[in-house]
């Protein structure tokens, strides 16, 4: 860690040395000599390759390698005739109750309005306080 940062602070003596006296445009000039910009572009374009790359070998994998397509449709079962339902019988497709039913959403309960279901409670927490 000692010698990363001397070598990075001896750097930056040396950036900061090249440019005193100079003009803007030779400072420019510095800057742009550094390889900060370049290396932001090499990493900016290799995302998006990356990003490329794992969106669209996935699609391809899939298509070359999807073997459902190939194969033989199955034939459709014959059911036999279904009899006509008795109207007092209910329909095994049509459930009698719905899930919101079973849950009890929708419904309401009244509470008596001189009770607090909090007070009086055996649920003391302060008590091994005193």
């Amino acid at each position: 860690m000692k010698t990363n940062s001397a070598a990075t602070a001896s750097e930056l003596r040396e950036f900061l040395k090249a440019l005193r006296g100079k003009t803007p445009t030779e400072m420019l000039g510095v800057v742009a000599s550094s390889s900060l910009f370049r290396s932001l572009v090499i990493a900016t374009i290799g995302t998006v390759v990356l990003i490329a790359l794992l969106t669209i070998v996935p699609f391809a994998w899939a298509e070359i390698f999807d073997k459902t397509d190939d194969a033989p449709p199955l034939p459709a079962k014959e059911e036999p005739a279904a009899e006509p339902k008795k109207a007092d019988e209910p329909s095994i497709d049509t459930p009698t109750t719905t899930p919101a039913d079973t849950l009890g959403i929708g419904e309401t309960k009244v509470a008596p309005a001189k009770s607090n279901p909090l007070e009086n409670s055996n649920d003391d927490l302060l008590k091994d306080l005193e």
